[in-house]
């Protein structure tokens, strides 16, 4: 049963996801009281850091991957791994093979393990001959720690160890692919501690990597994982679970847990709450889940021994419980609720040895003992650029802020403790700090809107440390109340910044337990909350000489970090006070609340103190009161705001400043002199006195240049060509997106304007196609339309970037907004969907959930995938065939190409089949089935040249048999007939109808094949097409009908083609829906009403199930209509016209419309269908989208969609 706190934070979810931002703030405030009751901290911590996961999901604020920087020495989940690994390699050795070689996928490497579990496997064994640890850890700074293990590590005899790190599932794939069995009496043994589930996250991955493993043929596969399942599709469920087990988790001990390893369980909280798709990295599963995939990729279970378990783990630890489950799988349980799971597992059929083959990819330098990728620099570097996907993910849902919540406070806070966490990790690892503290300032009455003194407290959610022996030290500090003034972190609120180089010199009381250097520095937060935020970082005893210098690197890194998701400058002020630092927290989306307190009278003093410049006769004027005015209120044009404030905004470029008299002018002057435009203005001015082209009126200020006409033409070139937008330097990046958005506006209320009047029905296409490097998906709106002037036009409605972890509940929304905004949702007729890479699930679902909006947007739907789709979802099945084919290809072409002996012995084997002409084979793209079928086709002229080589490599182990050869020559031969297709793709009806023929026609034929696999493939490729032409074929023939060049004759021969003997009966079907569609039109052309889709009748037409009133209603209307029904079989009588082109099609229903008034209204409506819907992704959308892929995504559509909008429309 769930707990009252459970489902308070179920209430919580089900209000965000339903966009209820002030009911979840009000939640939020409820459960953090509830909590605070709590008499477990257990339970307080955990409630915390789900209600975190929650905002962090609100505010799309990714976690960082939840990895250990250090082993935690007591830790059950850890210690249960460690029982495992040795327990099955000890089973595994025996006499005869004394050469171990482990290969471990952990969290953490704790050198303990191995050097102790080596030293007993020598006294078990009498010594072993030689031991290889590879490790495969993920991607962490440089901490002594490491390298100290490393060092003890190598003193033992026989002993090498190499080391590789990972920070992606293809990291894995690409580590384990380069593994390799060194000597055939080896052990081989693949220890995968709380890594494996984490491939789960990419499609493929885990398939890839167990393959792998079972091609290295390794002895044992040790595996432990939590036990849980936590992936429920629907929320609710996914959070009730999610919520009992780390309850458990976090209960489980007898002591408190270390600060690292709790923190471990936080991030792993806010990913599996917070995170969907490829960024839903911790994907926890049931053993049942993982036994059954195992079992699959041809893995069966080792039993083991539950007694030594229970004797190991006793020893460390009290209270847990050990449980054996079918004789060979361990349960780790707490109070009978399992936590983790271990089991070991060997390959059912072990490959056959090939000697000599190597153990790494190259080989390492024995005098260092390992192969190292890892390093501080690359650290930074990855961080940075995952950071820059974090802002991008948070930038993506700030289209409109002002729909957020009016009021309010928690999520806010949460929010920003929780981008702190965030930021303070990563600068603590990039620099080795021990130690980062955040403070808080209150009031002395606990008020952050107090006037009176200020009080700072730690913000325990927003600390960070990167040594685990200092976790009491921050417990300790956290019992502190720092009076403001007092301490570090107190005297760096007033200052901005402190530093302390020498701790020793503080009192104890201040600044206890430590020796070190420090310093602080005050954050100023923008957000609606106003809280102060004061950083306080502990600097590594061994750097107290180059402190300053260190102190620096932080504040670049900080500048750096926060680049995107705060706006930082830290500048000099004067040589006593150091710098100021503010953070402009912009870009989270913010719930306003009341105005903070006013800074104190003493922080006013000090604001004041830096001396205006004196007022004389030359920069001061005479105000309307008598007082004298400085003259820079010539350049500044002051205004207050809604709230009171006073601003002052640069008549030149825009900027603004806060104008309160208590702030003097001095700010202002030392822009003016920075200010480009205003440099520019007077220059010009300059000239124009010199050459005496300047009259005394225009040298007093009459001449005025238009600057606003001005930066409207920059940014409409800038659209138009696609420039980038620090193509200009004159204005400010902010002020030219402005500039861009303004033009955009206006354009999109002109088209709207324009479809008001437009007399016509749409057709929409929804188009989906994900970046190469799978993290961005872009989704375009495109409209096509037949104008009053018979012009076929288009026009891109919306360019949305919906990251890579979107649904098609995310794409339906999206969709209803768009029809919503543009004021289209009664015109739109036919939709076409086009998702890339083609998912068939993916399809079907938003058909459904578009199906399920007829009602609001009036009358019946026409929704199918393109052509050009279903193409792709058959070229699919085809390639599923040979899917594990292909995979081996790839092997082949990326060992040829990795080293240059490799690619000389190839060469030789080229040249001994005199293959010197055929185009080399090359790597495909992921989703992009076109660039597979080309590297297929190569390889296969490549055969003999790939089974030559094997004869001369030995090592060359992943050639395809003859038997995979055949098959994918098969599969190549029904494939190529789809890729002629796609090359040579229908523009015209009668293509279209003749390409849709060469389709049955092939499936037909490969359903007569002599394999059972070609048989196969056609009979799921037929019943996937025949789903699509059931629905596309009535729309798409009535448009072909429609072409006075062909009518009914294009038809009858392709249904004739298509269904053979069954034609006519179709034919028959066809007509009748025809004249449904014509008697429609002819209907609500009678009644002079608003168009309705002629579609919705046709489902009312053809039905059996109807009454004889209804029937004899339809008979009636059918009869008044009767001299209109004339008009069709008029049309189809006379001789068929001689034309060419669909300009000309559309020309001659111009000319011809005043004689067929109904046939012309369904002219407009179906000749505006698209053959093809690969118009975008094709052209110039895309190329455009990789240009503006590092903006923000609303500017990005501005940019796409102005330049569509500025352009002419062609005729497509």
């Amino acid at each position: 049963m769930a707990s009252p706190l459970s489902c308070i934070l179920m209430a919580c979810a089900q209000a965000i996801e339903g966009g209820r931002l002030d009911v979840a703030d009000s939640v939020l405030a409820v459960i953090q009281s509830l909590a605070s009751k709590e008499e477990s901290i257990w339970t307080r911590k955990v409630v915390k850091y789900f209600a975190e996961a929650l905002v962090r999901r609100a505010y799309r604020i990714r976690p960082p991957c939840p990895l250990l920087s250090h082993p935690t020495k007591y830790e059950p989940f850890y210690e249960f791994a460690k029982i495992t690994s040795k327990h099955a390699i000890a089973d595994a050795l025996n006499s005869e093979n004394k050469r171990l070689h482990i290969i471990d996928f952990s969290i953490v490497f704790d050198f303990r393990q191995w050097n102790y579990l080596i030293r007993d496997l020598k006294r078990q064994y009498g010594g072993l001959q030689s031991v290889l640890i590879t490790s495969i850890k993920p991607k962490l700074s440089k901490h002594t720690y490491y390298l100290r293990q490393n060092r003890e590590l190598a003193e033992l005899s026989n002993f090498e160890l190499r080391q590789l790190t990972f920070n992606s599932p293809d990291d894995i794939v690409n580590c384990i692919s380069k593994l390799r069995r060194k000597r055939e009496d080896e052990i081989v043994v693949v220890n995968w501690n709380l890594i494996l589930h984490k491939l789960l996250a990419q499609d493929g991955a885990m398939e890839q990597v167990l393959s792998k493993a079972k091609d290295l043929g390794a002895d044992i596969m040790v595996v432990v994982e939590q036990e849980a399942n936590l992936n429920s599709p629907d929320l609710s469920e996914q959070l009730e679970q999610s919520f009992q087990y780390y309850s458990h988790v976090f209960e489980s001990p007898e002591r408190p847990y270390d600060k690292l390893w709790e923190w471990y369980f936080r991030r792993q909280i806010g990913n599996v709450v917070a995170c969907e798709g490829v960024d839903r990295v911790e994907r926890i599963e049931s053993f049942a889940q993982w036994q059954n995939r195992l079992s699959q990729a041809g893995f069966c279970p080792v039993p083991q021994q539950v007694d030594e378990f229970k004797i190991s783990l006793g020893f460390y630890f009290d209270g847990y419980g050990i449980e054996e489950e079918e004789g060979h799988n361990i349960l780790l349980s707490w109070h009978c609720c399992p936590v983790a799971v271990a089991s070991v597992w060997k390959v059912t059929d072990p490959p056959q040895f090939n000697g000599g083959l190597y153990t790494m990819q190259d080989t390492v330098d024995d005098s260092e003992g390992m192969d190292t990728v890892d390093d501080s620099e690359g650290m930074a570097s990855s961080s940075e650029s995952e950071d820059d996907e974090d802002n991008d993910s948070l930038v993506s849902i700030m289209a409109d802020r002002n729909s957020w919540l009016e009021q309010g406070s928690s999520m806010n806070r949460i929010a920003a403790s929780a981008k702190l966490f965030d930021m303070l990790e990563y600068i603590c690892d990039l620099h080795s700090l021990p130690l980062a503290v955040t403070w808080i300032s209150y009031g002395q009455d606990g008020n952050t809107n107090s006037k009176e003194k200020r009080f700072l407290c730690i913000d325990d959610s927003a600390c960070y440390l990167n040594n685990w022996s200092m976790g009491g030290f921050v417990d300790e500090y956290a019992r502190y109340r720092l009076e403001e003034g007092k301490g570090i972190a107190g005297k760096a609120l007033q200052s901005n910044i402190h530093i302390q180089h020498d701790l020793s010199l503080l009192d104890p009381a201040e600044f206890p337990d430590a020796d070190s250097a420090a310093f602080a520095l005050r954050l100023i937060s923008t957000h609606p909350c106003k809280d102060d935020y004061v950083l306080e970082f502990l600097l590594p005893g061994i750097m107290k000489e180059t402190s300053k210098l260190l102190i620096n690197k932080v504040l670049r890194a900080l500048q750096r970090k926060c680049l995107k998701t705060w706006e930082v400058s830290v500048r000099e002020v004067n040589e006593t006070s150091g710098y100021e630092v503010r953070l402009d927290d912009e870009r989270m989306p913010n719930i306003p609340q009341e105005k903070t307190r006013e800074p104190l009278e003493q922080d006013v003093q000090e604001q004041s103190a830096i001396p205006a410049p004196a007022l004389n006769g030359e920069n001061a004027s005479l105000s309307v009161d008598g007082g004298l005015q400085s003259t820079v209120w010539d350049n500044f044009v002051k205004h207050t705001a809604e709230n009171g404030e006073e601003w002052a905004t640069c008549k030149h470029c825009k900027k603004k400043y806060g104008a309160e008299s208590k702030r003097g002018t001095s700010n202002l002057h030392k822009h003016l002199k920075n200010c480009s435009p205003s440099r520019q203005d007077e220059a010009e001015q300059q000239i124009l006195v010199e050459t005496g082209e300047l009259s005394t009126s225009v040298i007093q200020g009459n001449f005025v240049i238009d600057q606003e006409r001005s930066r409207l033409d920059i940014a409409t070139m800038m659209i138009k060509h696609g420039y980038p937008l620090t193509m200009v330097q004159l204005y400010s990046k902010d002020v030219v997106e402005a500039d861009v958005l303004a033009i955009c506006r206006q354009e999109k209320e002109k088209l709207i304007n324009f479809f008001y009047k437009l007399s016509c029905p749409l057709s929409l296409t929804l188009e989906l196609w994900s970046s190469n490097d799978k993290m961005m998906t872009y989704c375009c709106f495109t409209v096509h339309f037949i104008d009053d002037g018979w012009q076929l036009k288009k026009k891109i409605l919306a360019f949305r970037n919906l990251l890579y972890n979107y649904d098609m509940g995310t794409v339906h929304e999206v969709f209803k907004s768009v029809l919503a905004e543009w004021s289209i949702n009664k015109n739109v007729r036919f939709i076409f969907l086009d998702i890339t890479p083609p998912n068939d699930h993916m399809i079907g679902e938003l058909r459904s959930k578009v199906s399920d909006q007829a009602p609001p947007i009036h009358g019946h739907l026409f929704c199918v995938p393109s052509y050009a789709q279903t193409l792709s979802l058959l070229a699919q099945d085809g390639f599923s065939e040979i899917r594990s084919v292909l995979y081996k290809i790839r092997e082949c072409i990326e060992y040829v190409n990795g080293s240059s002996l490799r690619r000389l012995r190839f060469q030789e084997a080229i040249n001994n089949w005199s293959l010197q002409d055929r185009e080399m084979p090359t790597l495909d793209v992921p989703a992009r089935w076109d660039t597979a079928f080309l590297m297929l086709e190569s390889s296969l002229e490549f055969i003999t040249a790939f089974n030559h080589l094997e004869q001369l490599d030995d090592d060359f182990t992943v050639n395809p048999s003859a038997e995979e050869w055949n098959k994918a020559t098969a599969v190549f031969e029904c494939l190529k007939e789809f890729y002629r297709s796609t090359c040579n793709f229908p523009t015209s009806r009668d293509d279209y109808l003749l390409s849709v023929r060469d389709v049955y026609k092939n499936l037909r034929g490969w359903k007569q094949s002599d394999y059972v696999y070609v048989r196969a493939m056609a009979n799921r490729m037929k019943g996937k097409f025949d789903e699509y032409w059931g629905e596309a074929s009535l729309a798409l023939g009535i448009s072909a009908v429609l072409d006075p060049s062909f009518k009914l004759d294009i038809v009858e021969y392709g249904y004739q083609q298509i269904y053979g003997s069954d034609a006519d009966l179709h034919l028959s079907k066809f007509r009748n829906d025809l004249t449904c569609v014509y008697h429609k039109c002819a209907k609500d052309l009678s009644n002079q009403g608003p168009s309705s889709s002629a579609m919705a009748d046709v489902s009312r037409c053809t039905s059996s199930d109807i009454s004889f009133k209804e029937w004899r209603k339809g008979k009636d209307e059918r009869n008044t209509v009767h001299s209109q029904w004339n008009e069709l079989d008029q049309y189809l009588e006379q001789p068929l016209e001689n034309l060419d082109k669909d300009g000309n099609v559309l020309a001659w229903w111009r000319d011809n419309a005043q004689n067929f008034t109904i046939l012309g209204k369904m002219a407009r409506d179906f000749l505006s269908i698209p053959v093809s819907t690969v118009i975008s992704k094709s052209s110039e959308v895309m190329k455009m989208a990789s240009v503006h892929d590092g903006v923000r995504p609303e500017m990005a559509e501005a940019l796409i969609c102005g330049k569509d909008w500025l352009d002419s429309p062609n005729c497509k």
